[in-house]
């Protein structure tokens, strides 16, 4: 799913075409830090998408990252899980600051984060050619 030129030019980490064992060593990577990634299901069961939570070592913030699968956008499966995570971290991290960085002119993913509650703050994103949004709620 994620072999797709529509996901990898949105992905920053990501290119095309995508190697096999890019995921083996992306998660061996990842294993053990503050990086948690979880599939976003379709109602049958089917693997959608993704929704990544980033803490940075010794941060008070988390980034939230996600893509959804060619075949399942506009369904609302990223603003579904976007919405849950984001309760969920204001729950059990009330101090934690939220946030999602995105390309102005990535319009579908400003909607899904619009959606989402999530607003522009005016800020650069720490990505090149991003601006950072925060949940208004």
């Amino acid at each position: 799913m994620t072999n797709d030129p529509a996901i990898t030019e949105t992905v920053s980490f990501l290119s095309y075409p995508v190697d096999p064992r890019f995921a083996d060593e992306w998660i061996a990577k990842n294993a053990g830090t503050q990086e948690r990634i979880y599939g976003i299901f379709a109602l049958d069961g089917q693997l959608a998408g993704q929704l990544g939570v980033h803490l940075a070592a010794q941060s008070t913030a988390v980034e939230l990252g996600y893509w959804v699968g060619s075949s399942f956008k506009g369904q609302g499966f990223a603003s579904s899980a976007l919405q849950l995570v984001v309760q969920e971290l204001r729950e059990i991290y009330p101090a934690l600051s939220v946030f999602a960085e995105c390309r102005p002119d990535n319009a579908a993913s400003l909607k899904v984060l619009a959606k989402s509650g999530f607003v522009p703050t005016g800020e650069s994103g720490k990505r090149q050619s991003r601006i950072r949004l925060e949940p208004k709620f």
